[in-house]
């Protein structure tokens, strides 16, 4: 319960390492080598990472064999707030197969408010907001040219990535938005943005199985 990493850091010999905060977690291992059961609960608070600011960061993650499961991971910083939620299940002792499944959200993201966003560009403001739900199936690399990574086949991705508001120095710079949703096996995507006083717009369609053959127009001025 509130320990502190800036201190354990030092001691490990890790002072030089950019992390302060309080850290209190709760662990449990069950079972056998063969099928062990495990559950982790943390929290951290008043932490800074690399200078960027973190009021809470806290979850929870579940462990079996067959099963890595997260109900929830939230991120709460100056900026704004996220939460992560997924799951993958597997086949016992093979990572290389099985069914994932992600959920992102978060509230409105001031810009202003990122430390990095403000050292490279001072001055930048705006609010950026995600949503994404992804589906998918994991299958044993088919080729040596993987180098042994798994075949991700996505089967459901639904997305809202928006940008909005933006502004460098109080000039307007514009908004963009992009759209992704599933109907059956097809994925339909659109982008707009009038960013710079542009008009990019782009709408599409790929296909869920086989190579992901995609149907794409663009259009800007």
């Amino acid at each position: 319960q509130n320990l502190s990493v800036e201190k354990t850091l030092e001691i490990a010999g890790q002072g030089a390492l950019p992390v302060s905060g309080n850290l209190s977690a709760n662990a449990r291992v069950a079972g056998t080598l063969e099928a062990p059961n495990a559950n982790l609960s943390f929290s951290l608070t008043r932490a800074k990472v690399y200078q960027e600011p973190i009021n809470r960061l806290q979850g929870t993650v579940e462990y079996s064999n067959t099963s890595l499961d997260i109900p929830t991971i939230n991120l709460d910083v100056p900026a704004g707030s996220v939460t992560l939620s997924g799951s993958f299940t597997h086949p016992a002792k093979d990572f290389n197969a099985g069914a994932l499944r992600l959920n992102l959200k978060s509230t409105d993201i001031q810009l202003a408010k990122i430390e990095h966003v403000q050292q490279e560009k001072p001055g930048f403001a705006g609010t950026l907001h995600l949503a994404a739900d992804l589906s998918a199936r994991l299958q044993p690399p088919k080729s040596p040219a993987t180098n042994g990574s798994p075949d991700v086949r996505i089967s459901t991705l639904n997305a809202d990535v928006s940008a909005n508001g933006l502004r460098l120095n109080n000039r307007s710079l514009g908004q963009l938005a992009l759209n992704a949703s599933t109907t059956g096996s097809n994925l339909n995507f659109r982008l707009d943005s009038d960013i710079a006083k542009s008009q990019i717009h782009a709408s599409g369609q790929t296909q869920l199985n086989g190579d992901y053959s995609t149907n794409a127009n663009l259009t800007f001025a």
